[in-house]
């Protein structure tokens, strides 16, 4: 039996897509602060587990990958999240009066009540 080691450098990039509404929004706050792109990555918070959080970068970090399917916008991901953000398609759009971006993984499990956090279940990190 062999013992495979997953190497997240080595690996496959990051599948995440941008919605054309996203994509352009995305730029044009981009543009707004002159950063180069962003870095999507999860902190532990809320009330089932994780929040997704957005960070303006002018280049990826050293732990990060790079998104493909995010067209022209670079979108980073560190290493340690691409197990639970890889799959998720960002979404921009109207809620009422107030404009937001959504975040659809197949790898959520539960959303809490109000839509802030999310929990990952068996590919969540310990």
């Amino acid at each position: 039996m062999a013992v495979k080691t997953f190497d997240p450098h080595t690996a496959a990039r990051p599948q995440i897509t941008l919605t054309a509404a996203a994509a352009e929004h995305l730029r044009a706050q981009l543009a707004r602060s002159g950063r180069k792109g962003l870095r999507l990555y999860l902190r532990r918070a809320g009330c089932t587990g994780y929040v997704y959080e957005l960070e303006e970068v002018d280049a990826p970090g050293a732990d990060d990958l790079v998104a493909e399917g995010a067209g022209d916008v670079l979108l980073c991901v560190p290493a340690r999240d691409l197990a639970m953000l890889n799959g998720t398609k960002i979404d921009y759009r109207r809620d009422g009066l107030n404009w937001k971006l959504e975040f659809h993984n197949p790898n959520a499990r539960d959303v809490c009540g109000c839509g802030e956090s999310v929990r990952f279940g068996e590919v969540e990190e310990g």
